[in-house]
């Protein structure tokens, strides 16, 4: 049975301002600031949806966790 692979990648140099990494926030500040509560109940969401895909989707959290 052939199998296709997704290549799950981290963040790439050059998309920041002068070719450097994009700002990330640390997390704890992140969900903890009031004006973001939109984005973390997203986040969330989007979390729980990730994780209650079937685990032979290869694409679910469970196979991607797994590589």
């Amino acid at each position: 049975m052939a199998h296709s692979y997704y290549r799950i990648t981290g963040i790439k140099t050059g998309q920041g301002p002068d070719g450097q990494l994009p700002l990330r926030y640390e997390i704890d500040a992140w969900s903890q600031d009031p004006s973001n509560k939109r984005q973390v109940d997203l986040m969330l969401l989007a979390i729980q949806r990730f994780q209650q895909m079937d685990v032979t989707d290869e694409l679910s959290y469970f196979q991607i966790a797994g590589k």
